[in-house]
């Protein structure tokens, strides 16, 4: 008998577990590009979906797709990465090149034609696109708005609460007490910034379900839930300290005191003493864990032999009762530990639990009334459609149309979102079409918005419901159809950098959790033996006080940097990176203040800056001469910056303090700063006489350059009062960044987070150190624990260990340890020549292990310490790990010039030099006049960039507060600005079109990168406009005729173009095609 052919299936699901500098990215466009050429159809690619987390991620996918098919169409061997890619497809199809790059260009072609039909689109846009497409099957009302900002409503909700305080008694009542608890317990006391950061809350889709039963409750109806949960605490207190008082009352009645008994104060019935004399709370239940306590009662040791003789006697003939009462107290506090430490927890947040669910009542309100929903709510909704469907009407359409998913940074996936795709993917493999995942656990560093990092690390295995039979289908969909491959090559850094992160990771592995550690399972990365060249040094210190290892992580950032620049490298070629904004803001205005460019978008912010808060200080004085903590703030300012000596600092402190008029205080060490003349001053000119006055632009330049660019801004918006610009800068002024338009060559400052997926020749990590902290707040179903409330708030912490709800713990504690070190793995493997790191770790701060069913979930810090110390490459002389030699840097490229910014200003105030008949320039500057070609350069550039003639007066004083133009010439622009609007060379712009696009890069169907002034969409029509300022060309012609043609793939309208031709004064020339 014959046997039977073994059949093999094809295995659809493959699962990239990719770690850094692997090539995730190649790998991800080389599937899509295959899938692309494999098939006859040249637009194929409209059946592909690829799913990214950012809109960056995306972008640079779409750019990478269409650059490496411009490459292979035309040839462009100069791009090494795309024809190695090539080489590989050929090989994985068994085609040859030729055959490839003529499919290329057909699809090429296409896709250019069709730009918009590329599905390359973060998650989020996918699910909108979901709901767009089905909003009447979702029951969502006609022209909602669907938005992924989560900032708007919150802030709504949380200014709404307070705004009804003041008329609701009840409510300012929890409101008050809500304070008093965050003073308490040293939390925030801000209390909008706090209220809204505890609102975060209610747009996390594990709480949606749980706040919605709140809806209806009141204010009241939570009150009266507090008063029982206040009860249960104090029956169980009541009845555990009648047992105790039984015991110091036999005690007592022998004519005993707690020094007669072992350990005497420290032994069993001093901590019986101490649930009677001290509050009774959850640190009492450390009873239980008393030694002397334990042996009392299994061994009757009530007292030491050395003291038999004085109190034997007596302690023995009570010591049935003291053990069968001393046995009951330990049974009944054993039994009521979990109840009452819960019930304690739910008390303690019971404030914020209240003024949550309110806020979650104005964030429906407010969504009511914007007719807006949130898409993070929407997930919630298709995955309960999804749990129920076998196959879900929301995906019938869009399952036809992809055949293929491709789903990039899938560690960052939530365990919702991943709910919601499962119908997609089941379909797609059911039907023999390939998909595949690609992440890196290791890199999961987004708990907070959501990742999962153990989706990818059990794959194929998923835990979902095992009572559903769909979600069991999907799970033998996946097994069935599974391929796992590990991408172990690093092809981002040097040989020294990889060795280090492969030795540093190895090591940390074996103290780990056993769930961390199995992230980390192939870590592991080869490289090129000859690839050398790099440098790790990792510095250990102590330190007694924070501003001491800031002060000491500054000095060794800049001593690094200085090192860099010596053996070749640009300030260009330097990142470093940091934990969070704070730090990065400390390290970025310690650099800029030694002569360090630095480029930054956070940590530069104008409101981390001391110059500018001495500055907006003085202000607030202006408008209110009795804010004492503004005039506190100045005069220590202007003591630490050596403008007062110690003694005048201290008589004006005293002053203060007698509150004496303030501005006869200040007066007396600065009596320049008159608040009477700068109270008559406008806003701009009060602040630049400030800036004048101590000579700011000295201690601060580019902050105090910026800040006078952003008040002079907002006057020219018209906010030039003292109460606005107020209001402005506390909304979101302050956020404001530094220019940096003459820091091509800085050094990045930027945190890890940021980081991700970006590399760089040389990485400083100033601070490493992390403690884990346990500020995770979780709504419960408390309606099974056993206490008398149906949902409660409690903040996850060591506190919940003894509970029912360990397990929360446990889990939480396991996730910090991972978040900490993948967000080390993230920033030790952004380094491609050199990596610096420094670790501090505190003088006698011994390290605090938690103990984890009897695994070590050791803390970051004492991972590094430990790691390093033990290595051969370390120095106990030096407390410093080198491996590699450093080298010098030859650079590839001609370096960024190092610009230093003119930040010089003219000292002569306007209004102390004013003289009716002159003429005055805003700023100094040697330009007066501009000669044609200029002038025509600022016309084009004005005429490109302004949306109407509202504009031009801005544009116009930001060149004149740049020192780039005098007011003649810029009063000259407006003039032939405005005589050009007011014709009718320009009708289309003026009369209110529907879209004005500006200076917007196009590619075209040939990769050309083309850029038009203007795109103007009229309701029947497109024009797009061209201005020229010199002689005309039929070159210009040519030029409009491209635009058009290559906007005609984006838009289904007829497209004009218009050649307009300016002199000095005169529109010259228009030529309408």
């Amino acid at each position: 008998m014959q046997a039977e052919p073994i059949t093999t299936i094809p295995k659809n699901f493959t699962v990239y577990k990719s770690s850094a500098g692997a090539g995730k990215t190649f790998t991800l466009v080389k599937e899509y590009l295959c899938l692309c050429v494999t098939n006859p159809r040249e637009d194929y690619y409209r059946s592909i979906l690829a799913i990214t987390f950012t809109n960056k991620a995306a972008g640079e996918m779409r750019e990478r797709v269409l650059s490496v098919l411009n490459a292979w169409c035309n040839n462009t061997t100069s791009n090494t990465s795309a024809f190695i890619m090539l080489n590989l497809i050929s090989k994985q199809l068994n085609l040859t090149n030729e055959s490839i790059q003529v499919r290329a260009a057909r699809v090429y072609t296409h896709m250019l034609h069709h730009y918009s039909d590329i599905s390359i689109k973060t998650i989020d846009k996918f699910t909108t696109q979901v709901i767009r497409t089905f909003a009447s099957d979702l029951g969502m009302p006609a022209h909602f708005q669907l938005t992924v900002d989560t900032h708007e409503p919150l802030q709504y909700a949380v200014q709404e609460l307070l705004s009804k305080a003041g008329e609701d008694s009840v409510l300012s009542d929890v409101i008050l007490k809500y304070v008093m608890y965050q003073l308490d317990n040293d939390k925030d006391y801000k209390l909008h910034e706090a209220l809204y950061n505890a609102g975060k809350l209610v747009f996390d889709e594990k709480h949606f379900d749980k706040l919605k039963t709140t809806q209806h409750v009141t204010l009241t109806d939570y009150l009266t839930q507090q008063q029982a949960l206040k009860k249960e605490v104090t029956t169980i207190a009541t009845n555990t300290q009648n047992i105790a008082k039984q015991l110091i009352t036999l005690m007592a009645l022998q004519g005993l005191t707690v020094a007669d008994f072992t350990s005497g104060s420290k032994g069993p019935m001093g901590q019986v003493a101490k649930l009677l004399t001290e509050r009774y709370t959850i640190a009492s239940y450390e009873f239980l864990d008393k030694a002397g306590v334990k042996k009392a009662i299994s061994d009757n040791a009530w007292y030491a032999k050395t003291n038999a003789k004085q109190v034997g006697a007596s302690i023995d003939s009570i010591a049935p009762q003291l053990n069968s009462l001393m046995t009951e107290l330990y049974a009944v506090m054993t039994e009521n530990k979990s109840v009452f430490i819960l019930t304690q927890l739910v008390l303690d947040n019971f404030y914020a639990f209240i003024l949550l669910t309110e806020i979650d009542k104005l964030v429906q309100q407010y969504k009511e009334e914007n007719n807006t929903a949130l898409l993070a709510e929407f997930n919630a909704t298709i995955a309960q459609v999804v749990a129920q469907e076998p196959a879900p009407f929301i995906y019938e359409r869009l399952g036809e149309r992809y055949n293929h998913f491709l789903i990039d940074e899938f560690q960052d996936t939530s365990t919702m979102q991943f709910i919601n795709l499962l119908p997609l993917l089941d379909n797609s493999l059911a039907q023999g079409h390939s998909n595949l995942l690609v992440g890196d656990a290791k890199q999961s560093i987004y708990r907070f918005r959501g990742g999962e990092a153990s989706l990818i690390s059990n794959l194929p295995h998923i835990t979902m419901d095992e009572n559903n039979v769909l979600f069991t289908e999907y799970k033998n969909t996946l097994q069935r159809n599974f391929t796992n491959s590990v991408l172990n090559s690093n092809f981002r850094s040097k040989r020294e950098v990889i060795e280090f992160n492969n030795y540093f990771f190895e090591e940390s592995k074996q103290l780990l959790n056993p769930l961390v550690a199995s992230y980390y399972e192939e870590h592991t990365q080869l490289f090129k033996e000859d690839n050398t060249g790099g440098y790790v040094s990792v510095q250990l210190i102590e330190y007694d006080r924070v501003e001491q290892y800031d002060a000491f992580a500054c000095e060794y950032v800049l001593h690094q940097i200085n090192n860099c620049i010596a053996d070749g490298y640009s300030l260009g070629d330097i990142a470093i990176l940091v934990r969070g904004n704070k730090d990065g803001a400390t390290i970025a205005e310690f650099l800029t203040e030694n002569n360090i460019n630095v480029l930054s978008d956070d940590a530069l912010w104008l409101g981390k800056n001391t110059t500018v808060k001495f500055v907006l200080n003085v202000c607030a004085l202006i408008t209110d001469l009795q804010n004492y903590t503004a005039a506190h703030s100045v005069i220590n300012y202007l003591y630490h910056n050596q403008h007062t000596t110690q003694d005048q600092y201290l008589q004006s402190m005293q002053s203060l303090r007698s509150k004496q008029a303030i501005a006869a205080v200040i007066n007396v060490t600065h009596p320049q700063l008159n608040f009477k003349t700068l109270q008559a001053l406008s806003l701009y000119d009060a602040v630049q006489y400030i800036v004048m006055q101590f000579k700011l632009m000295e201690r601060a330049p580019n902050y105090v350059l910026s800040f006078l660019n952003n008040v002079w801004a907002r006057t020219i918006d018209g906010q030039d009062s003292w109460a606005e610009y107020i209001e402005y800068w506390n909304a979101k002024g302050y956020k404001q960044s530094i220019n940096q338009a003459n820091t091509g060559n800085a050094v990045r400052v930027l945190t890890i987070h940021k980081s991700k997926g970006l590399e760089f020749d040389v990485v400083i990590i100033p601070k490493i150190n992390a403690d884990y902290k346990f500020k995770r707040n979780e709504v419960i179903d408390a309606s099974s624990l056993n206490i008398d409330v149906p949902m409660g708030l409690v903040t996850i912490n060591k506190k919940l260990e003894p509970t029912v709800l360990n397990n929360l713990y446990i889990s939480e504690a396991i996730s910090l340890q991972a978040d900490e070190l993948n967000t080390l793995y993230v920033a030790f493997t952004r380094a491609v020549h050199r990596l610096y790191v420094l670790s501090g770790s505190k003088i006698k701060n011994k390290e605090v292990a938690l103990e984890l069913d009897d695994d070590k979930c050791a803390t970051i810090n004492a991972i590094v310490t430990k790691v390093i110390k033990n290595s051969t490459c370390y120095d106990a002389a030096t407390q410093c790990y080198t491996h590699g030699t450093l080298q010098p840097f030859v650079q590839k490229h001609n370096a960024l010039p190092t610009e230093k910014l003119d930040v010089s200003m003219n000292e002569k105030i306007w209004f102390n030099e004013l003289s009716i008949g002159k003429k005055h320039t805003l700023i100094n500057t040697a330009v007066t006049e501009l000669d044609q070609k200029n002038y025509g350069i600022v016309l084009h550039t004005i005429l490109a960039q302004m949306k109407d003639i509202t504009d031009v007066p801005k544009l116009l004083a930001q060149l004149q507060l740049n020192g780039e133009l005098t007011a003649n010439v810029a009063e000259t622009l407006q003039q032939d600005i405005t005589h050009l609007w007011q014709s009718n060379a320009v009708d289309e712009w003026k009369n209110n079109p529907i879209t004005i696009t500006n200076e917007q890069n196009l590619l075209t169907h040939l990769g050309e990168v083309l850029r038009p002034d203007k795109v103007i969409e009229c309701t029947h029509e497109v024009w797009v406009y061209d201005f020229k300022t010199g002689e005309t060309n039929t070159s210009h012609s040519q030029q409009i005729i491209t635009y058009t043609d290559a906007l005609r793939h984006l838009y289904n309208k007829p497209i004009r173009g218009k050649l307009i031709y300016l002199q000095k004064g005169e529109v010259n020339g228009v030529l309408v095609l």
